[in-house]
């Protein structure tokens, strides 16, 4: 969930980053218990108020076509190792390279997407911090 961040500076006196990825984003809790307070920190995945544009869709097919594209490859050459005891390259393997790095080279659609440009989960975030910081003072 670190695909992209972004740093808020203002309400606190430490920046505090916010951490988005294409799945998922960083999520912070804060738990009360008798012991203590603890604040924890995990990637949550979207939730479906979150709207997504075509940038965004894109990237996330493009992500799963190269997880694809990369355990064909794999299991493509392990079969070959096995069956070739010499060592010669197969007339398959570079289409499949050059798909799989096109891939995820589309996967960078991500940063055309409301999630860098409109993201309303930091604009929450920001205006929440700016009221905590206007409470603390």
């Amino acid at each position: 969930c670190n695909f992209v961040q972004f740093v808020a500076t203002s309400g606190t006196s430490d920046p505090i980053s916010f951490e988005f990825g294409i799945w998922s984003y960083r999520y912070w809790d804060l738990v009360l218990s008798t012991s203590g307070n603890f604040i924890l920190e995990s990637c949550h995945g979207y939730s479906d108020y979150v709207e997504m544009d075509d940038s965004w869709k894109a990237a996330r097919a493009f992500s799963i076509l190269t997880i694809i594209f990369a355990i064909i490859v794999l299991v493509a050459i392990c079969m070959s190792a096995c069956a070739n005891s010499r060592n010669v390259t197969s007339a398959w393997e570079a289409p499949l390279y050059l798909l799989t790095a096109i891939s995820e080279g589309l996967t960078l659609l991500f940063l055309n997407s409301n999630a860098c440009h409109k993201n309303f989960l930091v604009q929450i975030d920001e205006r929440a911090l700016n009221n905590l910081g206007a409470g603390v003072s």
